[in-house]
């Protein structure tokens, strides 16, 4: 807001027109003034005169309306009021720095009341402004009375001049400038004084919104004249208009600030009057909409009504399941007591029974023991006869290997003698030759040795042709050999294993054996029976009386495996149950927590949903996240703003007022790398000039900032690449500097206009912190709106996690799961218990069954025990046989495998013998061919010669003695004929020998000559000759055994059979032909029967007795039994329970007797129980059929009283709560109907809720500004002067509250029936005041604390507004400092990029001394104007020289009389104010009062 420098009024005239200001002015230079004028002196007309420049037609009070200067007497033509005021250093432009305001009126013409040149002006609004009203109702206050018509204007000047303030002509002499004539002048003006700048208004409105622009605003001067309305009292302004909290935010804040505020910035005149025509316009709708939204309400409230009955019908299942389960245990305890009663004489009659049958086993335990002696010694034997025949087999097999063993051993060894006779018939041969051959001739003799030689290379290639084939015959015979002594091996070895596996078996059945002949001893311990051969005699005796015990047991038997199959299927079926049920239960648990959030947040969703506008819970999570996704953008893209706005503010700390553009950069590069020229951005050329330059310069190129300043202009002008450089859309100006530094100033081009920034942030010398404070002023806003839009994105986050989770179905529908959860519950329980039941009936049937059938096995064992146990006895035998006969099949397998092994072992043996004689043989030949060849090459080589000579016919033997003897003969080696013939002679001696031993040997020579011819004779070795020998000796040494082992089993058979005659005849003499009898009986059976005898005996009678004693227990049991069902029988009859399903208990008879007791009670109280819901449900049903008649639900109504019947059964229950069911969801499906219809409607409404959420929200954010904006300078810090605590409602609950609101509104506009009153009436519910209590819980509540300051700074502190109260004075000092804050809050909201305590304000108090005269309570007052910009105005009177001191201007005022009237003039002025410029006095004029100047 500017100061105010100058004021001058002109031509007024008043009191009848006694009285007035001719031509009036007085200077302030924006300083403190205090003008010093007794009362009736004008003070009031004056102030009325200069509130004109500001609130046009306005009124200080009813009496002095500025209409009341021209009524008839007045004198008044022409009246004029102007205020010079010292702009804001923000809002100076173009250097323009002092804006005159001015206001002329006139009485309007009678005609018309109007004409071409101004407003009519004909009545008033509630403020006392004019508004629009006819002429005609101006006058209704008396004949008096005048229209009024105006205009205001605005002159813009750099400094005083001609038609400055003062200057203005509005008077020439005596003549006085005309009402149009003033206004064309000042039209003239503005287009013939360029040095000027000049505004005329016909319109307030217009007017008002231009002045705004330059920190004048409406609703800071209408507190000014509320204030001056009453002399000096601020406090009492305060305290008459706005005495509570409330008062001051809806009518001072609100109303005459805020809305004020809007309607300037938005340039609109009424919006509220929209408003409420758009509502009057939608009303019908709105109508309609609620009446479809109570239709809904309605629903849900007969679907609440009918979730209650639902519940109450469903507690029914509940009591019906109680009652049904203490019925049906009063029903099994007398089905059981009935059963048992029964199969008790059944069971006594099967005991006397038995007991009678075992009298009969004593008869049979008296025969034959002694015979079973015989059969022992018939069974020893008979095993000795199986011996000895097996042993005489082996006899026979024994003799048959010891003579092969002995014959093998012979041959081998006579084929060594017999090689030895072949050596010595050679040798001897040889011999007897060489005698022969001495005898012939030398000649003859070489020729023989070459014939005989030759011979000899046919007979050896022969041989060798002959032993090598047999030689490879008998290595391929010596790896069959190898490949079947290792096949032997194996065999002998798994023979040895199977050997050792039977012998196993056989020790296994061995001991299993005796074991189960000891088992069965001992059961015959047990019973009379002596030989298994009694057992035919004896069973035969008793079957008879078994079969019928038999039976039964067999059928009880079946009945039992039925009750373990069908106990089984319901064990089954009972696991099942108990899984559904757990997942039941769990899902109940979730139902459950889901119902209570339902109901702890069922509210809250609803008022979500009218907050976010949606149809219904379903579409409201989908709606905030699309309202959070567009929070998300706009907090994106405001950093992003934050950012830029950032960057700029430190280019402007860096001395860069404007930030360099894109273009302006790429430019400066290009003329920099291009040229070489080092240009500089106009903002740099411009910060490097003193101000008196750049002013100049900016005024000449006010595209100078904009552009770019070169030194080769010409250069770069000429250039015509320039113009390809990438601007982007962009132009850049490009300066001359020589240019821009000529003293030659071009002519300004007339019709171009720079839309750009004031040129005074480029030459004022705060420019630079201006801006500097508007973007860190801007800067912090847009992070506070950022903060805000932060705060609503983690509304919306939170709101979206609650809504993910209560707008799912399963949240929806939390109340029916909750329902259904539980009867699946109970469902599943009830089939639990009834499977539960079902199971322990089986179970315990199946256990009675079980021991039905223990106690017939007790009766069979006690009337037939001999029998049970003989058959036990007979089983045993069979298995003791069938073990026998493994026995007896492994004692001969283990001999055949002994066998076997043996057999293998001794082919293995034979096996490693003929490999052994194989690999001799090899050996043998390989050595025949070495001799073959050596003896040729030794021997026969030399007398070799090719030719074809005669084949001498001789055996090789024969050969080789002829060829030795002529070699001798021809190689005249000494013959000694003596020595050879004493040889020949001991050769042919030994030959005999060896012939003689081999025919000892009884081996024939003829096979030895064949196994010569074969070529398989060959020598022995000597150790195969002894491993011959020694298998031989151990042969020899088993058949002794074998024959041993049979002459033995022999003797020991003789002996027997003697001994079993002895005893035959002895048993015949004892007991008679008929006692030796065959029986059929083991050997092991004999011992045993022989060993127990007199013990079974006794056994069977201690079992009689102990029998006799349990017969006596069970007869007195089943008393007990009979009377427990004699008493539960007359129950069930007088009840008329049914038993038809009633199962067996298996519980004992003390306990059955429990559960009958319990079960009386249970069944009494459930009775109760079930009589108190049934009348609950009775009373009910009746207020809930009443309720749906008074909500007009008549069809609903009559369903319930005629189809919800009181539930007899458990059936009944269920089948009335699937009714109910289903008239809840045709409610549904009406409502659904209704809802689809209204969403036209409710988008229309959403619209218009929204809109006014939007204003309180608007009005909201303003009042959020007020304790920062009341931030004052006090003592040196800045004090907050303002606390504001406002309970705001909930986020969620507004969209909920302002619908109810609106629909209270249209509700109400019903009443009227009138359009003009309904608009009335809705105009002021509209009131934005009004509209803002939508917005706060409760607008009592607001908290408004004001700083009160105390002389003693430690003792200030915040008051409650309406306690801020001491003395007169200290309010007064408060309530001033308020006010500053006020207007301190006002021009911040106008100028919201600059501090609010820096900007010029002017504050009128008329004489607020009267109550506040000492000057320590206007001490602190005077700073905290002076350190806040604001210029204290006061007219006073009588004020002492301590208040007048602190004004800086003083003026003394009186009244002199003049053309026959009091004129007020300057009687006295000091000034302690430097003044910075000099008045210009056009000297054609001169002013009529007194000038000190």
């Amino acid at each position: 807001m500017p100061n105010i420098n100058r004021i001058r009024v002109n031509n007024i005239k008043y009191n009848f027109g006694t009285q007035g200001y001719d031509d009036f002015s007085m200077r302030m230079y924006g300083k403190n003034t205090l003008y010093d004028l007794a009362n009736g002196g004008g003070k009031s007309i004056l102030m009325l005169l200069l509130l004109q420049n500001l609130i046009p037609n306005c009124t200080l009070d009813e009496k002095q309306p500025i209409e009341k200067l021209f009524r008839n007497g007045g004198g008044n033509t022409t009246i004029h009021s102007l205020v010079e005021w010292k702009l804001d250093d923000k809002d100076i432009k173009e250097g323009f720095r002092y804006m005159t305001t001015g206001f002329c009126a006139r009485k309007a013409k009678e005609t018309d009341g109007q004409d071409s040149a101004g407003m009519s002006i004909e009545g008033k609004d509630q403020s006392g402004s004019v508004t629009g009203q006819s002429a005609e109702s101006m006058n209704l206050s008396g004949r008096d009375g005048a229209s009024v018509e105006y205009f205001n204007y605005c002159i813009f000047y750099r400094d005083y001049n001609e038609n400055d303030i003062v200057n203005l002509p509005l008077q020439n002499s005596k003549e006085r400038i005309t009402y149009t004539g003033l206004k064309n002048y000042l039209k003239d003006l503005s287009r013939k004084n360029l040095n000027l700048k000049v505004y005329v208004f016909d319109r307030k409105g217009e007017y008002q919104r231009f002045i705004s622009r330059y920190g004048l605003f409406e609703s800071q001067w209408e507190i000014i004249r509320g204030i001056n309305k009453t002399e000096g009292h601020v406090r009492t302004y305060f305290e008459t208009h706005y005495k509570t909290t409330r008062k001051v935010i809806e009518d001072l804040l609100i109303e005459e600030i805020i809305e004020k505020a809007f309607l300037v910035k938005t340039e609109q005149n009424d919006v509220n009057e929209d408003m409420a025509k758009t509502l009057l316009d939608i009303k019908d709708k709105l109508v309609e909409l609620s009446k479809k939204k109570s239709e809904i309400a309605n629903y849900d409230k007969e679907t609440e009504l009918m979730r209650l009955l639902e519940s109450r019908v469903s507690s029914f299942l509940a009591l019906y399941e109680e009652k049904d389960k203490v019925a049906g245990t009063l029903a099994d305890i007398y089905v059981t007591g009935e059963t048992l009663s029964r199969q008790g004489e059944e069971e006594i009659i099967r005991m006397e029974e038995k007991k009678e049958a075992m009298e009969h086993r004593l008869l049979l335990e008296r025969k034959r023991i002694e015979s079973l002696k015989i059969v022992k010694d018939q069974y020893e034997l008979e095993g000795l006869m199986q011996g000895m025949k097996v042993l005489e087999g082996h006899v026979k097999k024994a003799d048959s290997e010891l003579n092969q063993a002995k014959a093998e051993l012979d041959l081998k060894e006579s084929m060594n003698d017999y090689l030895r006779y072949l050596e010595d018939k050679a040798q001897m041969e040889e011999n007897q030759a060489i005698i022969d051959a001495s005898k012939d001739a030398n000649s003859d003799q070489l020729e023989k040795l070459h014939s005989y030689a030759y011979t000899k290379k046919q007979m050896d290639d022969a041989k060798l042709l002959e032993i090598r084939n047999q030689l490879e015959d008998r290595k391929k015979e010596l790896e069959q050999m190898n490949r079947e002594a290792e096949t032997l091996g194996h065999v002998w070895e798994e023979g040895r294993t199977a050997l050792a596996v039977a012998r196993s078996h056989r020790e296994h059945f061995t001991e299993e054996y005796h074991r189960l002949m000891e088992e069965i001893g001992s059961v015959r311990k047990e019973i009379s029976i002596l030989v298994l051969s009694d057992l035919k005699d004896l069973m035969g005796n008793l079957r008879e009386e078994e079969g019928e015990l038999r039976d039964k047991k067999e059928q009880i038997e079946n009945a039992y495996l039925s009750d373990i199959r069908e106990l089984n299927e319901k064990e089954r079926l009972l696991y099942l149950e108990k899984e559904a049920l757990k997942v039941s239960e769990n899902s109940l648990e979730e139902a459950s927590k889901k119902h209570e959030e339902y109901v702890v947040n069922q509210e809250r969703l609803k008022k979500m949903v009218q907050v976010y506008g949606v149809k219904d819970a379903s579409t409201l999570y989908d709606t905030i996240k699309n309202r959070a996704f567009k929070n998300r953008v706009a907090v994106s893209v405001l950093e992003k703003e934050i950012e830029g706005v950032n960057r700029h503010l430190e280019q402007v700390k860096e001395g860069r007022i404007l930030e360099e553009s894109e273009g302006v950069a790429r430019v400066k590069d290009y003329l920099e790398s291009r040229h070489g020229d080092f240009a500089l951005s106009g903002v740099d050329y411009l910060s490097a000039l003193p101000r008196v330059n750049r002013e100049e310069l900016l005024n000449r190129f006010p595209l100078l900032p904009y552009g770019v300043v070169t030194g080769q202009f010409d250069v770069v002008r000429e250039d015509e690449r320039i113009s390809s450089i990438d601007l982007k859309n962009q132009a850049v100006p490009v300066f001359d500097r020589n240019v821009l530094e000529s003293p030659y100033i071009p002519e300004d081009l007339d019709g171009v206009l720079l839309v750009a920034k004031d040129k005074s942030v480029f030459t004022e010398e705060g420019a630079l912190a201006m801006e500097t404070s508007r973007l860190e002023k801007k800067l912090s806003e847009m992070r506070e709106e950022l903060e805000r839009l932060e705060e609503i994105g983690a509304v919306y986050d939170e709101d979206l996690d609650y809504t993910a989770k209560l707008t799912d179905d399963t949240f929806l529908n939390a109340e029916s799961a909750l329902q259904e959860g539980k009867e699946a519950v109970l469902e599943h329980k009830r089939q639990i218990q009834s499977l539960e039941t079902d199971i322990e009936c089986i179970s315990d049937h199946s256990k009675n069954q079980r021991e039905e059938a223990d106690r017939l096995e007790e009766v069979l064992l006690t009337n037939q025990r001999e029998q049970v146990k003989l058959a036990g006895i007979e089983a045993k035998s069979d298995l003791a046989d069938e073990t026998k006969k493994q026995l007896d099949f492994y004692e001969v397998e283990v001999k055949r495998l002994e066998k076997d092994t043996a057999d293998v072992q001794s082919k293995k043996e034979t096996a490693d013998l003929k490999k052994e004689e194989l690999e001799s043989r090899i050996l043998h030949m390989e050595q025949q061919i070495k001799e073959v060849l050596s003896d040729w090459e030794n021997i026969y080589k030399d007398y070799y010669k090719d030719g074809k000579f005669t084949i001498v016919k001789y055996s090789e033997e024969q050969l080789r003695a002829e060829f030795m003897a002529a070699k001798a003969v021809v190689e005249q080696a000494e013959i000694v004929l003596e020595d050879k013939k004493k040889l020949v002679a001991a050769l042919s001696e030994s030959m005999q020998r060896g012939l003689k031993i081999i025919e000892r040997r009884r081996v024939d020579v003829r096979i030895l000559e064949q196994l010569k011819e074969k070529n398989e004779l060959h020598p022995v070795e000597e150790s195969f000759i002894n491993r011959l020998s020694m298998q031989l000796s151990q042969i020899s040494v088993r058949h002794d055994q074998i024959r041993e082992d049979y002459k033995n089993k022999e003797r020991e058979a003789t002996r027997l059979e003697g001994r079993i005659e002895q005893a035959l005849q002895a048993l015949k003499e004892r007991f008679g032909e008929s006692a030796v009898q065959k029986m059929e009986v083991t050997k092991e059976e004999a011992l045993q029967a022989i060993a127990e005898g007199d013990r079974i005996l006794k056994s069977l009678q201690e079992e009689g007795k102990e029998f006799q004693k349990e017969y006596q227990r069970y007869v007195k049991n089943n008393s007990i039994i009979t009377d427990l069902y004699k008493d539960v029988k007359r129950i069930v009859e007088n009840e008329e329970l049914d038993v038809a399903n009633a199962q067996v208990l298996t519980k004992g008879q003390e306990e059955i007797r429990e559960i009958f007791e319990e079960s009386l009670l249970g069944y009494d109280k459930s009775n109760k129980a079930l009589a108190r819901a049934k009348q609950e449900l009775l009373n009910y049903k009746t207020q809930t059929a009443n309720t749906f008649f008074t909500m007009g639900a008549f069809e609903l109504s009559a369903s319930v009283k005629e189809d919800v019947e009181v539930p007899e059964t458990y059936g009944d229950a269920k089948a009335l709560l699937a009714n109910i069911r289903e008239m809840i969801s045709y409610i549904s499906l009406e409502k659904e109907r209704v809802e689809q219809g209204i969403e036209d409607m409710q988008a229309i409404k959403n619209n218009f809720e929204n809109q006014c959420i939007e204003r309180c929200r608007d009005v909201r954010t303003e009042l959020d500004k007020l304790p920062k904006l009341s931030r004052i300078q006090l003592d040196g810090e800045m004090i907050q002067m303002v606390n504001l605590t406002i309970p705001y409602v909930k986020e969620e609950f507004i969209k909920q509250r302002m619908s109810d609101y609106i629909d209270e509104v249209v509700n109400g506009a019903d009443q009227f029936k009138d359009n003009h009153e309904r608009m009335k009436y809705m105009k002021n519910r509209l009131l934005l005041k009004k509209l803002f209590g939508v917005l706060v819980t409760d607008m009592n509540a607001i908290r408004l604390k004001l700083y009160k300051r105390e002389r003693m700074k430690e003792q200030s502190r915040y008051l409650r507004y309406e306690e801020a109260v001491g003395s007169t004075g200290q309010s007064q000092g408060i309530y001033i400092q308020f006010l500053v804050s006020i207007i301190n809050y006002i021009s911040g909201m106008y100028a919201p990029e600059a501090e609010a305590n820096e900007l010029k304000k002017v504050i009128f108090i008329d004489n607020p001394f009267g109550a506040a005269k000492d000057i320590y309570i206007w001490e602190p007052i005077f700073a905290l104007l002076k350190t806040n910009n604001v210029q204290l105005i006061v007219p006073a009177r009588g004020a002492t020289p301590a208040i007048t001191n602190r004004f800086d201007v003083n003026y003394i005022l009186g009244q002199q009389l003049i053309g026959g009237r009091q004129q007020t003039v300057v009687v006295d002025y000091r000034s302690q104010v430097e003044q910075e410029e000099m008045e210009y006095e056009n000297l054609e004029y001169s002013q009529g009062t007194f000038d000190f100047i």
